[in-house]
């Protein structure tokens, strides 16, 4: 009981306060201990920096900047087009039938009036043979109308002069008697009206006869030249895939080509807004798409109507010299130069303020100057006055 009170006294006591909170301590420490000891090997928690306000640039220092030079300035208008060719027309039959022979191949040269292929017409040639012996014997009666015609026209002749010869033997007579000139008058009076039936010509019959044969003769000529295709003038012929040996072809339908492989354009298709800026005449120049230093001169030959006096939808451009890769279906470049000028000052476009003929120009300490522009491109601005070279300006 004694060492009861005594370990309760020791416990309750100051120094033994000061023992328990010893002893009290120590697993409190062992968790600690461990506790730390699981983050071995983990990184550091980053140390707070400590961040310093920054000062943020004036208005007019954030803008961008842009110093006026001296230069050349070219307002150019570039746009697409495709070399094609200048001269084609379409061959076709002018009458339906079946293909009896191709006498070229696509891509041959052919001289002009040269035959290119034909339709089974066989009894149109023996109708045109036919027509032919018409003509022939048509031609023949006239002829002999015309012979005939000349005799009768001389022996009435001759009959007028022999009454006519005779009246005045019987006017000379003493011995006639007034019937006898009377008859005589009869006579001649005869003789003149059958001279007179011979003037009007041989008749028309005849004449009539050989036109009638000459029509049909034409006609079955018109029809076997719609049944063939010849070459309307020199150059080369393409070929289509319709026309072909044994195929029945319709009238009209276009199944070949005829070039000029050496007269070629250049075609580009324009909206309003360029075309407002071209003109007939205007020297242009003509370059292989990425490659600029690629080129050949040309001039805009016509431009659709209204803008130009071209009759259809493009606008066609001519080559004053060619080159081995101007070739028909090729894409090119077109660059048409508007105006120029040299050793001018010049500012880029977005250096600029206003529009049309009220510009200025904003300087690094926020006030305005006013400038005339001259030439205006994409790139350059031709400044003619308001500014000076190496005078800086901002957006």
């Amino acid at each position: 009981m004694v060492h009861m009170e005594s370990w309760w006294f020791l416990y309750s006591s100051p120094k033994a306060n000061s023992m328990k909170h010893i002893h009290l301590s120590l697993p409190l420490l062992l968790t600690l201990g461990l506790l730390a000891g699981c983050t071995y090997g983990q990184p550091a928690p980053p140390t707070p920096q400590l961040t310093l306000p920054t000062t943020s640039p004036t208005a007019a220092e954030a803008r961008d900047s842009f110093q006026v030079r001296r230069g050349a300035v070219e307002d150019a208008a570039i746009f697409n087009g495709r070399v094609t060719l200048a001269t084609t027309q379409d061959l076709f039959f002018g009458t339906s039938g079946r293909v009896r022979k191709v006498y070229v191949q696509s891509g041959d040269t052919v001289t002009e009036g040269q035959l290119i292929a034909e339709l089974d017409v066989r009894g149109l040639t023996y109708d045109l043979e036919s027509a032919q012996i018409s003509v022939e014997l048509a031609e023949q009666r006239l002829a002999a109308g015309e012979v005939q015609y000349r005799f009768d026209q001389m022996n009435r002749q001759l009959n007028l002069q022999r009454e006519q010869l005779h009246m005045e033997q019987l006017k000379a007579d003493p011995r006639t008697s007034p019937n006898e000139i009377a008859l005589q008058e009869v006579a001649v009076r005869q003789a003149e009206l059958a001279l007179l039936q011979l003037e009007g010509g041989m008749g028309s019959s005849l004449q009539g006869q050989l036109d009638q044969a000459r029509i049909a003769l034409r006609k079955l000529e018109l029809a076997l030249a719609d049944a063939r295709i010849e070459a309307p003038a020199a150059g080369q012929v393409l070929i289509y895939d319709g026309l072909q040996a044994g195929k029945v072809i319709q009238a009209y339908t276009p199944l070949a080509s005829l070039v000029d492989p050496d007269d070629i354009v250049v075609e580009a298709s324009l909206v309003p807004a360029d075309l407002e800026r071209l003109y007939e005449g205007l020297a242009v120049t003509v370059r292989r798409p990425g490659l600029p230093d690629v080129a050949v001169r040309g001039v805009i030959e016509t431009l659709p109507q209204p803008f130009g006096t071209g009759s259809g939808n493009s606008t066609v451009i001519t080559l004053d010299e060619t080159a081995s890769w101007v070739r028909p279906g090729t894409g090119v470049e077109i660059v048409a130069v508007l105006g120029r000028a040299d050793n001018v000052l010049w500012l880029p476009p977005t250096a600029l303020q206003g529009f049309k003929d009220n510009y200025y120009v904003r300087l690094r300490d926020g006030s305005h100057l006013p400038v005339i522009v001259g030439i205006y491109s994409s790139d350059r601005v031709e400044i003619k006055s308001g500014v000076t070279e190496g005078e800086v300006v901002v957006n």
